[in-house]
């Protein structure tokens, strides 16, 4: 497996978490994966010489986001971790290049095509479950396992939305266009917390926003600091490529792998309830193995509340 390494392995100790019996120490090796217009950063959670789920964190989130929960599986699953292009410490997209889930679709087949897998696994919460499901439906000979956090699929569209909001869409996206490291707003690093916290709506505390904030964050010259994003992610280009929800049903019929769903009891709304349980019943009956378990918490249960996701994604593979 070629990949560059620009960290050497270091002991991670997991964050204090209240409903957690003890504290954990896991290795983690930092990677670069080159792509064309630069590379994909990444966090390699246990043993390299064997094929790792791939993990995939939600839309603005980071390799982070699974921080608190690969420290509680057992320690021969190796997981990496990845940023998302314009996410964490990943290289953004070209200016003229805007994120929607075809390009991210393709970059994950980069990464399987740069390791040269035959097969993969997926670990995925919010967006990074959409996109499993999107490579699952796609490659169903190549996929092994889909695991999805609070979301079965992508967000159906109404067309007549689409159609109304499209051209608003474009003219946001190109005043976006200039953004870069050197223009992009500032703060102090409690107003980026909070500002992150308010973004994300109840679904995060503040230590949570912290976690993400360890490779989301990057400190300019005044002592002020940016988020590592692009911020060309607020345009919501990915709105113009979301897909109709008779599409979607189609390619649930096509996943034919062991598939993993846990939702969030509240969890989060995203889609209309009908698209994602009707997903759910085609997923049930196309996958080689389907389960379905609900656990206490908002969007990014699995950040704070890892615990009981850790011990249904465990029991999971160790029947796999």
């Amino acid at each position: 497996m070629a990949f560059h390494y620009i960290r050497s392995l270091r002991d991670v100790t997991r964050r204090n978490i209240s409903n957690a019996t003890s504290e954990r120490a896991r290795k983690f090796t930092e990677i670069k994966i080159p792509v064309p217009w630069g590379h994909i950063s990444g966090k390699w959670w246990g043993r390299t010489d064997r094929k790792p789920l791939l993990g995939l964190h939600g839309w603005q989130d980071n390799a982070g986001t699974f921080d608190r929960l690969i420290p509680l599986l057992p320690k021969d699953i190796s997981v990496l971790a990845v940023d998302l292009p314009g996410h964490g410490l990943s290289s953004w997209y070209p200016s003229s290049v805007f994120y929607n889930p075809q390009q991210l679709l393709t970059t994950i087949r980069m990464i399987v095509m740069h390791f040269k897998w035959d097969s993969i696994s997926i670990l995925g919460h919010s967006m990074g479950s959409e996109l499993g499901f999107l490579y699952s439906a796609v490659y169903p000979g190549e996929t092994k396992t889909l695991i999805g956090l609070d979301i079965i699929k992508p967000v159906s569209v109404d067309q007549n939305s689409l159609v109304k909001r499209a051209g608003s869409i474009i003219d946001k996206a190109l005043d976006m266009h200039d953004l870069n490291k050197d223009n992009c707003p500032k703060y102090d690093y409690s107003e980026l917390v909070e500002r992150l916290m308010k973004g994300y709506k109840g679904s995060l505390t503040k230590d949570c926003c912290e976690v993400l904030l360890e490779r989301g964050k990057v400190t300019f010259d005044n002592g002020k600091y940016y988020y590592a994003r692009d911020p060309r992610l607020h345009s919501t280009t990915s709105f113009l490529s979301r897909y109709p929800n008779q599409y979607l049903m189609k390619l649930a019929y096509n996943v034919k792998c062991e598939v993993l769903n846990i939702k969030g009891k509240p969890g989060m709304s995203f889609d209309d309830p009908k698209h994602y349980y009707e997903a759910l019943e085609i997923v049930k009956n196309s996958a080689k193995r389907f389960e379905f378990h609900k656990v206490e918490g908002s969007h990014h249960f699995h950040l704070s509340n890892p615990v009981p996701t850790a011990e249904v994604i465990t029991k999971f593979l160790r029947i796999t």
